[in-house]
């Protein structure tokens, strides 16, 4: 990534944007780790909302809205069901339903909750997954940059040692010369 690059990253994030280069590269790198900390720590509610400026590098804003929009949409069908399935067994108790009948609403009732906890629970997996791999792509990214830094360093000092080798023959040549 360009300085540019990364400057845009850091002020997308709300980060210090002055420095050289491997100052950003560090500051970014610090504001995943402790971004990924903290969401982990904050629950599903944070870490959904950390996923999405997380996870933006990898999948378009559009797509992760639809999915969420899905996710939400089978969540207020499955808490709707579950509503209507309480609501039956109200009514079906001012009845006189028999208990069989109560302990099957009830069984459908705990079907819903936990076909709603699955769902939540597949979400949450997914977005997890989704910060770790671009966590996991910013360390490759910054390890990348280190190893071609490291190798730009050192083809520096290899021109460096050829050069002084250059001209210490030719001041040999000069000394000959003289001579």
């Amino acid at each position: 990534m360009t300085v540019s690059d990364l400057k845009a990253l850091l002020k997308e994030n709300g980060l210090k944007i002055k420095g050289r280069k491997q100052e950003l590269v560090d500051r970014i790198a610090h504001f995943v780790h402790q971004h990924h900390s903290h969401a982990a720590a904050m629950g599903a509610t944070t870490a959904s909302k950390a996923s999405t400026s997380t996870t933006a590098t990898t999948r378009t804003k559009a797509v992760q809205e639809q999915e969420q929009k899905i996710l939400e949409q089978q969540e207020k069908e499955l808490l709707a069901k579950e509503q209507q399935i309480w609501n039956e067994d109200v009514v079906a108790s001012k009845k006189g339903r028999d208990l069989a009948t109560k302990a099957k609403a009830d069984a459908e009732a705990a079907a819903a909750a936990s076909e709603a906890e699955k769902v939540k629970a597949q979400r949450l997996q997914r977005e997890h997954e989704e910060r770790l791999k671009a966590q996991h792509d910013l360390e490759n990214h910054l390890k990348e940059q280190a190893e071609k830094e490291t190798r730009h360093k050192a083809q520096l000092e290899k021109e460096r040692l050829h050069k002084e080798q250059l001209e210490k023959e030719a001041r040999q040549k000069a000394q000959l010369e003289k001579e």
